[in-house]
């Protein structure tokens, strides 16, 4: 095998960076001149996990897609076959009998294999970068193939958000759909995009708001914001079962922001102190947001006309169905005060911040109010003026 490559040192370690063509990568490892030291029973100094096919199929639809993948690979020569390696005139060479491992990118160089074999979309003149470090035990590999993985940190969930959000506009959410379908885009990182750059347009369009509630509380990613109250990110996620609702996933981001609106200031009118101070209260926290978006769509059946089936959705209409839990010991502001240090908070506050619980609170609320909606009517059917 013969890499083009440079060498480099790192504390007197020779290492080398090069490129190899992706067929000759996949036909390296198809042959077993290049390994994965896979752990099993009877390989306890194995390192790394059998490769998921799944992954490396998508990546090979990914590539086949015309997707470049500029990260390098990590290879690895160890002990005795050091020796046999030859660096000359800007080129490493390898002879068939020195076995190379695959220290990073295991998935990746199955998916040149399937993009080859089994889609026969692999350019000839695809290249891949790729470091080679030449170590004196499988340890010494291990312990890189562990650090590479356990230090390297994802993108931050908020960012990737934005991300989301350029992605839709470039390129339009249909568009992006089609791709994912295909598999020639990721489908893990672009799953959201029916909905979630709608939910960051909305999030950025009431923390600009000087008139909404949620003026300033809503934290985006790498700003310092000390009125916050909620990471972009919670407000986003919680926004999910609005934005993908039949009847509402379909109207502009101006129009849901409007409604939101609306529906928080009739919350706010229930619990005013929970909104003059939300810091003290979680209301406008991760539980807040979650449990009363989620409840929204009960509230909303409740606000559409009863003739024409049309949602009334502005804030009279909001707060007169809401009023009707005013005096629920669920929609009590001490029930919703945060814990302090020391200091126990309500009863809300008390039962976690689990999903589980977001649920469970937002199903409280719904059965409340449909039962009092439903004991009206009953009333009412008794009396005719």
């Amino acid at each position: 095998m013969k890499i083009s490559a440079i060498i480099f040192k790192q504390y007197g370690y020779n290492m080398y960076i090069g490129v190899i063509k992706a067929k000759e990568l996949a036909k390296a490892l198809i042959e077993g001149k290049i390994k994965v030291d896979v752990w099993k029973p009877e390989n306890p100094t194995g390192y790394q996990r059998t490769h998921s096919k799944t992954r490396s199929r998508e990546y090979a639809r990914f590539i086949a897609a015309g997707n470049i993948s500029p990260t390098s690979i990590l290879l690895s020569i160890r002990n005795d076959d050091i020796n046999k390696i030859k660096y000359e005139s800007g080129a490493l060479y390898i002879p068939d009998d020195v076995t190379v491992y695959l220290c990073d990118g295991q998935h990746r160089s199955w998916g040149f294999v399937y993009c080859m074999n089994d889609l026969n979309a692999l350019p000839d003149d695809f290249e891949i970068p790729v470091v080679i470090m030449l170590v004196k035990d499988a340890y010494e590999e291990a312990k890189q193939f562990v650090i590479i993985n356990k230090t390297q940190k994802g993108v931050r969930t908020d960012l990737a958000e934005k991300f989301l959000q350029q992605a839709a506009m470039r390129e339009g959410v249909t568009k992006i759909m089609e791709k994912v379908s295909s598999g020639s885009l990721p489908k893990a990182i672009f799953k959201d995009i029916e909905w979630r750059p709608k939910a960051v347009e909305i999030a950025d369009i009431l923390n600009d708001d000087i008139e909404s509630v949620w003026y300033r509380r809503i934290k985006p990613p790498n700003v310092s914001l000390p009125t916050a109250t909620i990471r972009q990110k919670s407000f986003t996620d919680s926004l999910k079962p609005i934005l993908t609702h039949p009847d509402f996933k379909d109207l502009d981001a101006s129009i849901i922001v409007k409604i939101l609106n609306n529906y928080w200031n009739a919350i706010k009118e229930l619990m005013p102190e929970a909104f003059r101070s939300p810091k003290e209260y979680i209301v406008q926290k991760t539980t807040g947001a979650f449990v009363f978006h989620r409840f929204f769509l009960t509230v909303a059946k409740y606000c559409k006309d009863a003739t024409s089936g049309k949602y009334i959705l502005r804030y009279g209409r909001i707060y007169d169905i809401l009023s009707k839990l005013k005096d629920s010991e669920y929609l009590k502001p001490e029930a919703w005060r945060s814990s302090r240090r020391g200091i126990p908070g309500g009863k809300i506050a008390l039962m976690g911040t689990s999903q589980k619980t977001f649920r469970t609170l937002s199903e409280i609320l719904a059965r409340e109010l449909e039962n009092r909606v439903k004991s009206l009517e009953i009333a009412r059917a008794r009396v005719e003026v």
